[in-house]
């Protein structure tokens, strides 16, 4: 049983031992701390052990506990031991028995001799082998087995011959196994400590490179096992993206262009088992692009299998930057190098050629290149100047002789001639001050000096020319001021030329023209020569001369030349007085022309008037109804309406309402009409943009404008076909020429162009297209009218028409119109498509007896009662005999013997509140505005229909709230 007992608190003790790890982990032996946690924990595990102990005989006890105490001294010190032999010899004197004394000496003795040890330990690390661990149990226990001669000797005999054998072989085992489990421990925790240390000093220094360190696999996607902190700086991501499940991997940085280059480098250097080093783009978090430097090696197991990647990534945009500025530089250096107009040379110490730029090898007549490291003196100076250019050289370099900066000699191209160089020059030197090499700038002055030659040659010939010139000569400040003139100013002015030497020509100048002259003068001080320049002068006999200018500026100095042309502006004057002359009797012409295509366009509408009255009187004798025919009648009659309307739009007489105006769907109505009326020989093609893009217009003018354009092109391809080209677009008109060429102000424009390619006009067709009357066609065929009235209503529009257009190469009108850009107003309701009927007497006049008959039948079927005279003077008697008889008073407004406006005032004056209506055929005498200020209500224009008719009536009779 002593045997089972021993082993069985052999292994409660083996089994509270493991505690010590978990102590030994979390404080460490070095601090106090630790050694006191360490005997508490050996005090406990003693109890725990002394609680279960062998009971030899009442009061005698035996247990673990001097292994314990002995390891307790050996692994954790004199402080932990003393607690636990405090702690254990309590525990023995509170149980008591025989067995206090040598229970207390077993401890105490235990304990000291783990102690001894302890420090032999630290001198000789070899203790703690195997075979000396368990001598070391074996002498414990043995001192544990001499204490028990504190006994009395039967007691101590009886003991020791119960216990002898199971201590001596299981206590020292026990001892053994256990200062080999904490000997393991000990390893265990100094191999933790050691990689916890060695990872801190890893990621202390990865911290501290500069520079991104990680580790991640050798294949894409490249994920990382490690990533430094510095990742967050350079990429805007933070480490954890890449190393804790964030998803990250280093191969979504690379920036797609340089991806698969990346990573085919990477594996080849992996195949060879070598290092890479890269440079390729990242991208950052927030979108940028940063150039990364990224070396590293692949790590391989025993078996040569790649285990990771480890490498550093350095932020080099800056390098990159700097680098591609310097190349920029340098390239820059070497393009002013090459461009520059001198010849640029640097020598070293011995003459020999360093540098030479690309103007040193043109005036040489040597290739790029070809020169370098040559001697300059022995191939590049004539014989009679090389020794002392390279006299003078060396001499310069060696400090015995200041160098010329400035100086001229020939030099020796490669054909053998000479050329003569103007150089500038200065020495480079070192930090010591020592000159190395010669920096020269040349100027390569032969032609200077031949054309300084051939300026002395020539200055007396342009003496003699400036004397015998018959214009007049001068040479001015920048002020005007004459410094020289030659004769010709004083045949021309009466001007001695002392007189005239010192006197402004702003002096001299008309007064009328002496600011235009002054402005002349600061265009000339701006650089900008002055040709064609005319203005007058004031001759000393007081008479005005015409002087026409050409001058320039140089020098500080104005050099000019002026020719009388009095005569010719007196000339010219003559001319234009005859050109009128010659416009009048055109005129006249035009008149002639405009009679005959109008005739000839009345005649159509007259006749077919005519012919449909026929048939519709044919008809009612018949007993049929007439319509068709009275509807052919109105149409002719407004076709007869419209041609007045057209001439009267020429004459810019008739004007409708503006409104905004989108022109694309007026255009396909226009093409619409043209398809449907040309011959099939000729093709319409259309480019409409600008859609939405309105305009403020008249939409029936410009429908008008549209007719009128394509209708000319359409007559241009009558004989021979072709196409008519339409284009509607967008433009900013901001070119000052341009809106100066075209009257227009500055803006957005809607461009419309009507082309064709007939057979073109020349130029003086060109220049008359756009005359009133002016046609190219036969007689009969037409007023000449279209263009002009298209002209008219262009420019009434704030617009401009241009066009282009060449014999054989077609024609081509643009028309420019500018955008609106305001609020649309909202669309006044449509006007009844009857005409309204009322009731009331009405009073109608009109010096035309047709007019008046036609007038009342048509207020009589409206429901009015209409009285009708053809007297202006027998409707003011009618109506002062009873003025309350009439409601309203319609009069006409040309009428022998008194006008309608006349008329209008005498019935005002017997009924200011009547209303009055006023009928013209031609509103040119007087506008709806004037009317109004003169008492009339309405201005109607002929020819009127009944609807219109009924709507004034109706609108006169009930004005409503104004």
């Amino acid at each position: 049983m002593i045997f089972w007992d021993l082993i069985y608190n052999a292994a409660l003790l083996l089994s509270l031992g493991i505690l010590y790890f978990v102590v030994a982990r979390r404080w460490p032996q070095a601090q106090i701390t630790g050694q006191v946690m360490r005997g508490l924990l050996f005090g406990f595990i003693a109890l725990s052990v002394m609680a279960g102990p062998m009971v030899l005989l009442p009061g005698l006890v035996f247990d673990t506990r001097t292994v314990l105490l002995s390891v307790a001294g050996l692994f954790a010190g004199p402080l932990a031991a003393l607690i636990a032999v405090v702690m254990t010899g309590a525990m023995r004197l509170w149980t008591g028995g025989v067995g206090v004394p040598p229970g207390i000496l077993t401890i105490v003795t235990s304990a000291g001799i783990g102690v001894i040890f302890f420090y032999w330990r630290k001198r000789d690390p070899a203790v703690t082998r195997p075979s000396r661990l368990y001598a070391f149990g074996l002498v414990v226990h043995v001192v544990m087995l001499l204490c028990m001669f504190s006994l009395p000797l039967p007691l101590a005999l009886k003991a020791l011959k119960d216990i002898s054998l199971p201590v001596i072989v299981i206590y020292p085992l026990v001892t053994l196994l256990l200062s080999w489990l904490l000997l393991e421990g000990e390893r265990r925790i100094d191999v933790e400590s050691g990689l916890e240390k060695s990872e801190k000093r890893f990621r202390t220094l990865a911290e501290n490179v500069p520079g991104v360190v990680y580790r991640c696999q050798v294949a894409p996607p490249y994920s990382a096992d490690y990533m430094s902190e510095d990742i967050q700086e350079l990429t805007g991501f933070p480490a954890k993206n890449f190393t804790s499940g964030g998803g990250q991997s280093l191969n979504q940085l690379i920036a797609p262009q340089d991806r698969e280059q990346v990573i085919a480098l990477v594996r080849e250097a992996v195949r060879l088992r070598g290092p890479f080093n890269l440079e390729y783009r990242i991208q950052r978090a927030d979108g940028r692009s940063r150039w990364v430097h990224d070396r590293g090696q692949a790590f391989y197991s025993q078996e040569g299998e790649p285990l990771w990647l480890d490498g550093v990534l350095l932020d080099i945009t800056a390098a990159k930057r700097a680098e591609e500025e310097l190349r920029q530089a340098k390239e820059m250096a070497e393009h002013y190098l090459h461009m520059a107009g001198t010849i640029l040379l640097s020598l070293d110490q011995e003459g020999k050629i360093l540098l030479l730029n690309k103007k040193g090898y043109e005036i040489l007549g040597y290739q790029d290149g070809e020169l370098l490291g040559r001697s300059w003196f022995d191939i590049c100076l004539p014989p009679s100047w090389a020794e002392q250019v390279r006299h003078t050289l060396v001499a310069a370099m060696r400090g015995e002789k200041t160098l010329d900066e400035y100086y001229e000699n020939p030099v020796l191209t490669k054909s053998g001639q000479e050329r003569t160089v103007a150089w500038h020059n200065s020495l480079l030197r070192d930090r010591q001050g020592k000159a190395y090499a010669l920096l020269s700038s040349g100027e390569d002055i032969t032609d200077r000096r031949l054309a300084e030659e051939n300026l002395r040659r020539i200055s007396g010939e342009l003496d003699r020319f400036f004397t015998l010139a018959q214009d007049l000569l001068c040479i001015a400040d920048r002020n005007g001021v004459l410094r020289r003139v030659n004769q010709e100013w004083t045949r021309t002015l009466g001007y001695s030329q002392n007189e005239l030497q010192g006197r402004s020509v702003v002096e001299l100048a008309h007064p009328e023209d002496r600011q235009a002259t002054a402005q002349a003068l600061q265009r000339l001080s701006g650089q900008r020569p002055i040709l064609g320049f005319v203005n007058r002068c004031l001759a000393q006999d007081g008479s005005t001369r015409w002087l026409e200018w050409r001058a320039v500026a140089a020098d500080e100095m104005i050099f000019a030349s002026a020719r009388d042309i009095t005569q010719r502006i007196l000339d010219e004057a003559e001319r234009d007085r005859l050109e009128n002359q010659l416009r009048q009797s055109q005129k006249l012409e035009a008149i002639g022309t405009l009679a005959g295509g109008i005739a000839h366009d009345f005649n159509n509408v007259l006749s077919a008037i005519m012919g449909y009255t026929e048939l519709a009187q044919a008809g009612l004798a018949a007993g049929k109804q007439p319509t068709l025919e009275l509807d052919n009648v109105m149409a002719a009659a407004a076709r007869a309406r419209d041609l007045v309307r057209q001439i009267l739009s020429f004459s810019r007489q008739s004007g409708g309402k503006l409104q905004p105006l989108e022109l694309r769907p007026l255009i396909n109505e226009v093409l619409r009409m043209i398809r449907a009326s040309i011959p099939s020989t000729i093709a319409i093609e259309e480019n409409l943009e600008a859609q939405g893009r309105r305009i403020m217009a008249d939409p029936v003018q410009i429908h008008q404008v549209l007719m009128n354009l394509c209708t000319n092109a359409y007559q241009a391809l009558e004989e021979n076909g072709g196409t008519i080209q339409v284009n509607l677009s967008g433009m900013r008109l901001d070119d000052p020429a341009e809106r100066e060429y075209l009257g227009l102000e500055g803006g957005d424009y809607l461009l419309l162009t009507v082309g064709d390619n007939g057979p073109g006009m020349d130029q003086q067709t060109r220049e008359r297209i756009f005359e009133p009357f002016f046609t190219t066609k036969e007689a009969g065929k037409g007023t000449g009218m279209g263009l002009s009235v298209a002209h008219g209503i262009v420019s009434s529009h704030q617009g401009a028409i241009k066009v282009e257009s060449s014999p054989g190469q077609g024609a081509k009108f643009m028309v420019y119109l500018p955008v609106f850009s305001g609020q649309e107003q909202s669309a006044s309701s449509p006007e009844p498509s009857s005409p309204p009927s009322g009731k009331g007497r009405i009073l109608l006049v009109d010096d035309e007896k047709a007019l008046v008959e036609v007038g009342c039948r048509a207020l009589e079927r409206l429901g009015y009662q209409a009285t009708g005279t053809s007297s202006a003077k027998e409707a003011l008697r009618i109506f002062t005999d009873d003025p309350q008889t009439f409601g309203l008073v319609i009069t006409d407004y040309t009428m022998p013997g008194m006008t309608g406006i006349k008329l209008a005032e005498q019935l005002l004056a017997v009924r200011p509140e009547v209303p009055i209506i006023l009928c013209t055929g031609y509103s040119e005498h007087i506008s709806a505005q004037q009317a109004r200020h003169l008492g009339i209500g309405q201005l109607i224009i002929k020819p009127i229909n009944l609807a219109e008719l009924g709507r004034a009536v109706g609108q006169a009779l009930n004005p409503g709230p104004k």
